[in-house]
């Protein structure tokens, strides 16, 4: 009799063992499995593009002062660098943008503002307060392409590899003007 009843027990820890087995499985999977929106993105390709342009815009906007505002041969040389730098890079975006059919706009309320901030500079001062605004713009760049580049910064996948691509330029581009800056 005892040993039915160990085996009755036996049985019925087995048959809710065999649930619980399954259910742990089955939530290891599901937890493995799930990323909390699985279409969700931080941002759209055109937030990404306007932005970028806006702030390439900004730079070339704000070179064409440095030559009559510094007897700095070396900052007129960098400026007009950067300036080509941002053209560069807005056809390139401009070229992966096509393919998506993404709109590039002009620069935005922010940037204008720091170009309206940047004009009022006295000459003297204007070069200094050039190159922090350009370290300022690189690092919101940076920052911007960081964001797209993640799995789930830009839905389009060739600007998300695109803004990938061009972190290390960008990086190189801020440790010039801070060398500028420090130097």
């Amino acid at each position: 009799m005892m040993r039915l009843l160990s085996l009755i027990s036996f049985r019925r820890y087995f048959r809710y063992t065999k649930y619980i087995a399954v259910l742990i499985c089955f939530s290891i999977i599901n937890v493995s499995c799930h990323k909390e929106d699985p279409g969700g993105h931080q941002m759209s390709g055109k937030s990404f593009s306007e932005q970028a342009v806006s702030m390439n815009l900004l730079q070339i906007s704000t070179t064409d002062r440095i030559s009559a505002s510094t007897s700095d041969s070396s900052l007129v040389l960098l400026a007009k660098k950067r300036k080509l730098q941002s053209e560069e890079y807005i056809a390139e975006l401009t070229r992966v943008t096509d393919d998506s059919g993404l709109p590039l706009s002009d620069m935005t309320g922010a940037d204008k503002e720091k170009l309206s901030r940047l004009s009022q500079i006295a000459r003297n001062d204007y070069g200094s307060k050039w190159v922090e605004m350009a370290i300022e713009s690189d690092q919101e760049l940076i920052a911007l392409h960081v964001k797209a580049a993640s799995n789930t910064g830009v839905e389009n996948a060739a600007l998300r590899q695109w803004a990938s691509d061009k972190l290390p330029w960008i990086l190189e581009r801020l440790k010039e003007i801070q060398q500028k800056r420090n130097g």
